[in-house]
C-alpha cells in the first residue's frame, strides 16, 4: 500500500468518524423545561385552525424550513418531518417558537393562539389530515372588463350541513389558465381570500389562447383540509395563436426548402470558409513538400 492510498484511507476514516459530531454540532440538543413541555395545545384541531397555521407558516417559516418542512429553504434548518421532531410535545415546540435560538428568531411577539395554530399545521407534515375532516366548498369565478383591463374574481364558500354558504377566510386559491400539462398562474404571489372569501387577479392580454381565441380559467382551493371545488370558465381573452404553415413560410422548424435565408447564407459562408481553409492548408503542404524536394535535388547536384 503506497503513501497516497494510506492518506486517503486515513482522511476518509476521519471524515466518517467526525460526521456524527458535525451533525450534532450543527443541530445541538435544545432542552425544554418540563413544565413548559407538558403544556397541552389549547387550540382545537379544526380545519380553520390548521389553515390559519398554514398561512402563518408560509409567511414566517417556509423561507427557511421549506414548503414541506424538509429544512431545504434559504437557510439550513432542521427537518420537521422526522420521527424525532414528531416525538416532541406541542408545549415543547411552543416553547422553542417563543424563545428562538441562533438563526431562528423568537416569535414571542405573535399572539399565542397563532403559534398554537402553526403547531397544528406542523403536525400535518407527519400526521396526514383525515379525509373525514375535509369540509365541502363552493368556488365561483367572475370576470370583468373595463377599458381593456381584464380582471378575474374568485369567491370561495364553505357549504354547511344546512347548505348555507359561509365565506372562507385566509384560504389559498390557485387561479390560472388551463394548459396542456398544468395551470399557468395569473399571479406570481400566493392568493389568499379576504374576509368575504374573495381574491382577484389581473388577466394579462398577452397570454396565448387556443386556436379559437378563447382561454379557460381554472380556480380551486389549494388546501388539504378542504374538499376543493375545481371550477373552470371559458373567456374570449388572450392573444390568438398564429398558425404557421411550415411549407409556406420560412421557419427554423420548417422543411429544407423553407429554411430562413439568414441561416442558409450563414451555413454557406461557414462551409465555404471551411473548405477554403482546407484547400489553403493543402496548398501550403504541397509547397513545403515541393521546396523540400527541390532542396534535396540541389544538395545532390552540388555533391
Amino acid at each position: 500500500m503506497n503513501t497516497k492510498t494510506r492518506w486517503f484511507i486515513f482522511l476518509l476514516t476521519l471524515f466518517l468518524l467526525s460526521a456524527p459530531v458535525l451533525v450534532v454540532a450543527q443541530w445541538p440538543d435544545w432542552p425544554v423545561p418540563e413544565e413548559d413541555a407538558m403544556i397541552p395545545n389549547p387550540v382545537e384541531k379544526t380545519p380553520s385552525a390548521i389553515n390559519n397555521g398554514r398561512v402563518l407558516y408560509e409567511t414566517q417559516c417556509a423561507a427557511c424550513h421549506g414548503p414541506r418542512g424538509l429544512g431545504d429553504g434559504a437557510i439550513a434548518s432542521p427537518n420537521m418531518t422526522t420521527e424525532a421532531f414528531a416525538a416532541q410535545t406541542d408545549g415543547a415546540i411552543f416553547y422553542k417558537l417563543q424563545q428562538g435560538r441562533g438563526q431562528m428568531p423568537s416569535f414571542a411577539h405573535l399572539p399565542d393562539e397563532e403559534l398554537w395554530e402553526v403547531i397544528l399545521f406542523l403536525r400535518t407534515f407527519t400526521e396526514p389530515i383525515e379525509v373525514a375532516e375535509k369540509i365541502n366548498t363552493l368556488v365561483k369565478i367572475e370576470t370583468t372588463e373595463i377599458n381593456q383591463e381584464k380582471s378575474v374574481t374568485v369567491t370561495a364558500w364553505e357549504v354547511t350541513d344546512e347548505n348555507h354558504l359561509v365565506p372562507l377566510q385566509n384560504v389559498r386559491i390557485q387561479l390560472g389558465v388551463q394548459r396542456m400539462f398544468g395551470v399557468l398562474p395569473l399571479a406570481q404571489q400566493a392568493l389568499f381570500t379576504n374576509e368575504e372569501g374573495v381574491v382577484s387577479a389581473i388577466f394579462p392580454n398577452d397570454i396565448p389562447t387556443d386556436t379559437t381565441g378563447h382561454s379557460t380559467l381554472v380556480a380551486f382551493i389549494d388546501d388539504p383540509v378542504y374538499e376543493s371545488s375545481f371550477t373552470t370558465k371559458d373567456v374570449p381573452w388572450g392573444q390568438t395563436w398564429e398558425i404557421i404553415d411550415i411549407t409556406q413560410k420560412r421557419t427554423l422548424w420548417g422543411t429544407m426548402s423553407s429554411v430562413p435565408l439568414w441561416l442558409l447564407f450563414s451555413f454557406i459562408a461557414i462551409a465555404g470558409a471551411f473548405w477554403i481553409t482546407i484547400m489553403w492548408v493543402v496548398l501550403q503542404t504541397k509547397k513545403i513538400f515541393d521546396q523540400g524536394r527541390k532542396a534535396i535535388r540541389l544538395q545532390q547536384e552540388s555533391a
